[in-house]
Protein backbone atom coordinates (compact mmCIF):
# COMPACT_ATOMS: atom_id res chain seq x y z
CA UNK A 1 0.00 0.00 0.00
CA UNK A 2 2.68 2.05 0.61
CA UNK A 3 4.35 2.20 -2.23
CA UNK A 4 1.08 2.43 -4.55
CA UNK A 5 0.45 5.59 -2.57
CA UNK A 6 4.21 6.61 -3.55
CA UNK A 7 3.39 5.84 -7.08
CA UNK A 8 0.53 7.87 -7.22
CA UNK A 9 2.17 10.91 -5.69
CA UNK A 10 4.67 10.78 -8.29
CA UNK A 11 2.31 10.20 -11.25
CA UNK A 12 0.86 13.32 -10.22
CA UNK A 13 3.46 15.73 -9.66
CA UNK A 14 4.08 17.65 -7.01
CA UNK A 15 5.63 15.41 -4.27
CA UNK A 16 8.20 14.25 -6.40
CA UNK A 17 9.05 18.11 -6.55
CA UNK A 18 9.15 18.50 -2.83
CA UNK A 19 10.32 15.50 -1.80
CA UNK A 20 13.70 16.42 -4.44
CA UNK A 21 13.98 19.43 -2.28
CA UNK A 22 13.10 18.12 1.22
CA UNK A 23 9.98 20.18 1.48
CA UNK A 24 11.51 23.42 0.96
CA UNK A 25 8.72 24.75 -1.22
CA UNK A 26 6.29 23.90 0.98
CA UNK A 27 7.81 24.69 3.78
CA UNK A 28 6.49 28.38 4.35
CA UNK A 29 7.51 29.70 7.11
CA UNK A 30 10.69 28.20 6.77
CA UNK A 31 10.63 26.40 10.27
CA UNK A 32 12.00 23.25 8.73
CA UNK A 33 9.17 21.32 9.29
CA UNK A 34 6.05 21.01 6.57
CA UNK A 35 2.70 21.71 8.47
CA UNK A 36 -0.32 19.75 7.39
CA UNK A 37 -1.58 23.28 6.70
CA UNK A 38 1.44 24.11 4.05
CA UNK A 39 1.14 20.70 2.85
CA UNK A 40 -2.71 21.45 1.76
CA UNK A 41 -1.74 24.47 0.32
CA UNK A 42 0.82 22.86 -2.04
CA UNK A 43 -1.27 20.53 -2.87
CA UNK A 44 -3.83 23.42 -3.63
CA UNK A 45 -1.05 25.63 -5.96
CA UNK A 46 -0.02 22.75 -7.56
CA UNK A 47 -3.84 21.47 -8.38
CA UNK A 48 -4.51 25.09 -9.83
CA UNK A 49 -1.13 24.94 -11.84
CA UNK A 50 -1.62 21.71 -13.49
CA UNK A 51 -5.26 21.85 -14.32
CA UNK A 52 -3.91 23.44 -17.31
CA UNK A 53 -7.30 23.97 -19.17
CA UNK A 54 -9.12 25.17 -15.97
CA UNK A 55 -12.04 22.54 -16.07
CA UNK A 56 -11.55 21.25 -12.69
CA UNK A 57 -9.99 17.79 -13.60
CA UNK A 58 -6.69 16.55 -14.51
CA UNK A 59 -6.12 14.41 -17.75
CA UNK A 60 -3.34 12.24 -16.98
CA UNK A 61 -1.37 14.42 -19.89
CA UNK A 62 -1.94 17.41 -17.66
CA UNK A 63 -0.51 15.41 -14.43
CA UNK A 64 2.01 13.97 -16.86
CA UNK A 65 1.25 10.65 -16.14
CA UNK A 66 0.94 7.67 -18.26
CA UNK A 67 -2.76 5.88 -16.69
CA UNK A 68 -1.10 3.22 -15.32
CA UNK A 69 -2.37 1.19 -12.14
CA UNK A 70 -1.18 4.38 -9.87
CA UNK A 71 -3.76 6.38 -11.89
CA UNK A 72 -6.14 4.10 -12.07
CA UNK A 73 -5.97 4.06 -8.34
CA UNK A 74 -5.85 7.68 -7.44
CA UNK A 75 -9.37 7.61 -10.20
CA UNK A 76 -11.96 6.91 -7.27
CA UNK A 77 -14.95 6.84 -9.88
CA UNK A 78 -12.65 5.71 -12.67
CA UNK A 79 -13.97 8.42 -15.30
CA UNK A 80 -9.92 8.64 -16.64
CA UNK A 81 -9.64 11.77 -14.88
CA UNK A 82 -8.67 13.42 -11.30
CA UNK A 83 -10.87 15.75 -9.52
CA UNK A 84 -9.58 18.17 -7.19
CA UNK A 85 -11.04 15.90 -4.16
CA UNK A 86 -9.59 12.09 -5.99
CA UNK A 87 -6.31 14.63 -5.80
CA UNK A 88 -6.72 15.79 -2.20
CA UNK A 89 -7.41 12.59 -0.83
CA UNK A 90 -4.51 10.74 -2.58
CA UNK A 91 -2.07 13.75 -1.23
CA UNK A 92 -4.08 13.43 2.12
CA UNK A 93 -3.05 9.82 2.23
CA UNK A 94 0.51 10.58 1.34
CA UNK A 95 1.03 13.33 3.77
CA UNK A 96 -0.69 10.41 7.01
CA UNK A 97 1.31 7.81 5.50
CA UNK A 98 4.95 10.32 5.24
CA UNK A 99 4.19 11.50 8.87
CA UNK A 100 5.30 8.55 10.86
CA UNK A 101 5.12 10.13 14.04
CA UNK A 102 1.49 11.21 13.87
CA UNK A 103 1.96 15.05 14.77
CA UNK A 104 0.96 16.66 11.83
CA UNK A 105 3.79 18.05 10.42
CA UNK A 106 6.83 16.28 7.74
CA UNK A 107 9.82 17.09 9.25
CA UNK A 108 13.32 16.51 6.66
CA UNK A 109 13.74 13.20 7.90
CA UNK A 110 9.63 12.11 7.12
CA UNK A 111 10.59 13.72 3.94
CA UNK A 112 13.85 11.92 3.18
CA UNK A 113 12.69 8.26 4.01
CA UNK A 114 9.36 8.83 2.20
CA UNK A 115 11.31 9.97 -0.95
CA UNK A 116 13.53 6.83 -0.40
CA UNK A 117 10.33 4.41 -0.09
CA UNK A 118 9.45 5.25 -3.89
CA UNK A 119 12.71 3.33 -4.87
Amino acid sequence: MKRSLIAIVLLIGTASAASANDGKSMDANGDGTVTRAEYDAATQAAWTRMDANGDGKLSAAEAGAKGGAGWKTADADGDGQLSSAEFSAKKGAWFAMADTDKDGSLSKAELTAAKAMKH
